[in-house]
């Protein structure tokens, strides 16, 4: 059975303004779909609607069966941990063998061009590279649904091309992918299906 995700009349408002408005529609698992549009309307939130991450303001989101997550956010403010410590306590919240979790990592890092910096404190970090971390906690393991906020921000052409291809590789194993983007060359590269917003609704 294809998992769908169902809005039924999904609103959200914030200080006293609606961003997003009765809006009705199904996504079948397996696709991928973007979401389009300029700052502010509404992509970004309709991206943490969809994983429950917030809850509307009214209606609700229906998953006709038990899904998994990953959700890359659009940014990730500094702590004080090494690359490598983040992306391990992300892991075990995940519940990865250790093992597997340690190779995962190493093996990322070097396809994204960052294994040298896997132990410097990310406060050193540079915002691509902070991405590129981001990136990596959400492909630690395989999961049904991968949410992606403006997924390249900051980083370089390779780890571009590394990112197209690690997505398209999730979506031939038929993970649902939904992406807030604005660059039209990726949503051409790994969206079935592009959405934008127009009065507070998806088009």
């Amino acid at each position: 059975m294809k998992s769908k995700i169902i809005l039924n009349d999904v609103s959200k408002k914030y200080n006293n303004q609606w961003v997003l408005k009765n809006i009705n529609h199904e996504f079948t698992g397996g696709y991928s779909y973007a979401f389009v549009g300029h700052n502010g309307c509404g992509k970004s939130t309709l991206i943490r609607i969809l994983s429950k991450i917030i809850t509307p303001t009214q209606g609700k989101v229906v998953y006709n069966k038990k899904l998994s997550f990953s959700y890359v956010p659009d940014k990730l403010r500094p702590i004080k941990l090494s690359a490598r410590s983040y992306l391990k306590s992300m892991g075990e919240i995940q519940q990865i063998p250790i093992r597997k979790l340690e190779n995962r990592i190493e093996t990322l890092s070097k396809e994204f061009y960052i294994d040298e910096m896997l132990d410097v404190p990310m406060g050193g970090l540079s915002k691509g590279t902070l991405q590129k971390i981001l990136v990596i906690q959400a492909l630690l393991q395989d999961t049904d649904v991968v949410l992606l906020d403006e997924p390249l921000s900051g980083q370089d052409q390779e780890s571009q091309k590394v990112f197209v291809k690690k997505i398209n590789e999730l979506r031939m194993k038929g993970a649902t992918v939904f992406m807030s983007c604005h660059e039209k060359w990726l949503t051409e590269a790994i969206s079935d299906e592009i959405y934008t917003f127009q009065n507070k609704k998806i088009v």
